[in-house]
């Protein structure tokens, strides 16, 4: 897994749960204790640990735990990646385009970097339909990514499963689409 998903992992669980939870889940894993760093790949299994450590250390789903994490790190893949990224896109473009622009450029800059693959297909103008296809069923994250990125362009979206490996199914699927306004208070009679 790429090294950017370790040093933005660290900085979620302590930004959001503190240095001692960190530490903590850390030191749950049977590797000696190490610095990530982004241009560099480590194991699957490590990050995996880390998350599952991280999660029963606070009685958190995982799977909940992996979507806040997307949500968290959306905007610094958008800093990341801001040099590909075209300025006049929205929120739903860059959700389109991310296979094309940041997972492409990871397979060819990181040697053994192996991101999920998103197949994105729009299914009206405002609506997308994601594909996310890994061995690793972190859809969540991918989830969480795809909120994030609404939230960072000032966009809600809403993100809904359709399918889902973790539930059996042969993939795991979303729709995105701009959430709907959220009805404001009602004003008196």
């Amino acid at each position: 897994m790429h090294g950017l998903m370790f040093v933005e992992f660290r900085r979620y669980v302590i930004a959001t749960h503190g240095e001692r939870v960190w530490t903590s889940a850390r030191g749950r894993l049977q590797a000696p204790p190490r610095s990530y760093l982004t241009g560099r790949v480590y194991p699957d299994a490590e990050f995996k640990a880390l998350l599952q450590a991280t999660a029963t250390l606070l009685a958190r789903d995982p799977l909940a735990l992996q979507e806040e994490f997307g949500v968290f790190l959306a905007p610094e893949l958008a800093r990341f990646f801001a040099p590909q990224i075209d300025p006049s896109w929205d929120a739903l473009d860059l959700m389109e385009h991310v296979e094309d622009i940041i997972h492409s450029s990871v397979r060819r800059t990181l040697p053994g970097a192996t991101p999920p693959r998103f197949r994105v297909t729009r299914s009206g103008p405002d609506v997308l339909r994601l594909e996310y296809e890994s061995s690793r069923q972190m859809c969540g994250i991918a989830r969480g990514i795809a909120r994030g990125v609404g939230i960072h362009f000032g966009q809600p979206l809403e993100v809904s499963e359709t399918h889902c490996r973790r539930r059996g199914e042969s993939k795991c699927e979303f729709l995105i689409r701009p959430a709907a306004p959220s009805a404001g208070p009602v004003p008196n009679a």
